[in-house]
């Protein structure tokens, strides 16, 4: 027993200093630059922006946040980023730090911007559109804009890529895509831009940055208005039909997405 006891009261003595140590750990840290962007969240309820922020400078926890306060109105936008949280449980490794706030579904309309950055001001706007949402800084302090314009998915917009490593592939890949359009899927094309999901080039095709160790990547735009479950059966089809041959994700534009490796 006594041996026991002098075991328990070891390992919690040493859960006590461990717990001390990382309270220990967690500061605040002054705000240096910091970038941002609009992203535009895709959901079955309707779409929601957000504003993300990340530091230029990288932490050794990539868990560091930036501390805000939102102060924004039905009519405005009104944040201050206060400063940097290093976290009790470091995540060990690097990255920066990071913050981001949803605005939810808007109002199109130009709406007031303020972003506060440790005590720099910047004003500027946030122009939204059925078609896009739009940045605009004056004379920017502490703060950098990765790219001004999102522009809006549309709806009833299905997105996706095929991928594959060898040429048995390609047969598989029409045969998917005929059976899209069989269903119901019509092709489409899409404004040259940033999207957030993705980005297209200026015939308005989905650009691949990534091919994720694939020898074949073939990206697709379709519009499809008819039930969403029936491109599910389509994917799953093709997964136990031909494993292996293709690997194929879909999107569609309320965040939904069905990807062959679900069904293995």
């Amino acid at each position: 027993m006594t041996k026991f006891y002098t075991f328990f009261a070891a390992i919690a003595l040493l859960s006590i200093t461990f717990t001390a140590c990382n309270k220990d750990k967690k500061g605040y840290l002054p705000l240096e630059k910091v970038n941002f962007y609009p992203f535009e969240e895709l959901t079955s309820d309707g779409r929601n922006l957000r504003l993300v922020f990340y530091t230029e400078k990288e932490y050794p926890c990539i868990n560091h946040i930036i501390r805000y306060n939102n102060s924004s109105t039905a009519s405005n936008f009104d944040i201050t980023l206060v400063d940097i949280e290093s976290q009790t449980l470091c995540l060990d490794e690097t990255g920066p730090a990071k913050a981001v706030i949803d605005f939810g579904n808007l109002a199109s309309g130009v709406y007031p911007l303020t972003i506060i950055v440790a005590d720099s001001l910047n004003n500027g706007t946030i122009g939204i559109s059925p078609e896009k949402y739009v940045l605009s800084i004056q004379n920017p302090h502490l703060l950098e804009v990765k790219y001004d314009t999102l522009l809006r998915i549309p709806d009833y917009t299905l997105w996706g890529v095929i991928a594959f490593s060898d040429s048995t592939g390609f047969p598989v890949r029409e045969m998917f895509l005929d059976t899209l359009e069989t269903r119901g899927a019509i092709p489409d094309t899409l404004n040259h831009g940033n999207y957030g999901y993705f980005k297209t080039d200026s015939n308005g095709e989905i650009l691949i940055t990534d091919n994720g160790g694939w020898v074949y990547t073939e990206p697709f735009v379709y519009q499809y208005a008819e039930e969403w479950s029936e491109i599910g059966k389509i994917v799953q089809y093709f997964a136990f039909a031909y494993p292996g041959d293709i690997f194929v994700y879909i999107y569609n534009y309320q965040g939904q997405a069905y990807l062959t490796s679900y069904f293995y």
